[in-house]
């Protein structure tokens, strides 16, 4: 039972949650239940930024934390290039799809369902090598950006490597973080300029490389759409 009056910061942050979803139509649930709908990301290929970090940087090893991995497209590729892959995302309907689409590459990807907000003790802390996100962080509300934040750095190795695809400004709703909570909603996701980015995630890690993301040819193998970013990020160890 939710409590009827704030009285800790859980309180406040269950509150949040409630004014910001409370009209907010973006339910992953029935979001992947039409397979059919004319989604970018509903292909089956990985982000092409993903691909070239795998193919062309040393990573320190060959675990990978896949955070709101939707229907597995890059905990497919994940596998396929050798890592110890865990995909966690909120939506059944997501994972039921993911579920299909390894079980058709007949590859070892362990798939969670539930919030990286709140992570289920079967991620451990200080394990994955790689964590990426594509399309989680920017349909947080702003008051779980730091808690967020806070995960990502308690899951990453402190050699690891936290690779980010977000909107640009121009590919999210254009609501500034008040007007998120006065029409209790995200309308679609958040964008951000890459200074904003950089002071979010900012003490516990150091952003790496930036990039633009380029679009994609419809005959490409990998995914890729010119309102997002690409940023790779590095953890800072604690004061």
């Amino acid at each position: 039972m939710k409590p009827s009056r704030v009285r800790s910061t859980s309180d406040l942050l269950s509150l949040l949650d409630e004014l910001v979803s409370a009209s907010d139509d973006g339910k992953w649930t029935e979001f992947y239940l039409d397979r059919e709908k004319n989604c970018p990301f509903f292909v089956n290929k990985p982000d092409r930024v993903l691909v070239e970090l795998v193919q062309q940087r040393a990573l320190p090893g060959r675990k990978a934390l896949d955070v709101g991995c939707g229907a597995g497209r890059n905990s497919v590729f994940l596998a396929r290039e050798g890592f110890e892959v865990d995909g966690i995302d909120i939506s059944p309907s997501a994972l039921a799809w993911a579920r299909e689409r390894v079980a058709e590459a007949g590859l070892p990807v362990r798939l969670l369902e539930g919030s990286v907000l709140d992570p289920p003790d079967s991620l451990v802390p200080a394990s994955y090598d790689l964590i990426h996100d594509t399309g989680c962080f920017h349909h947080l509300p702003p008051h779980r950006r730091e808690s967020f934040r806070s995960v990502i750095h308690r899951l990453l190795k402190p050699d690891g490597l936290f690779s980010l695809i977000c909107f640009k400004p121009e590919g999210g709703s254009g609501l500034t973080d008040l007007e998120v909570y006065s029409q209790g909603t995200l309308k679609g996701g958040l964008g951000y300029t890459v200074a904003e980015l950089t002071h979010t995630f900012d003490p516990d890690f150091r952003l790496v490389s930036c990039q633009g993301v380029s679009n994609e040819p419809e005959e490409s193998p990998a995914f890729g759409r010119d309102f997002l970013w690409s940023l790779l990020f590095e953890p800072l160890a604690a004061d």
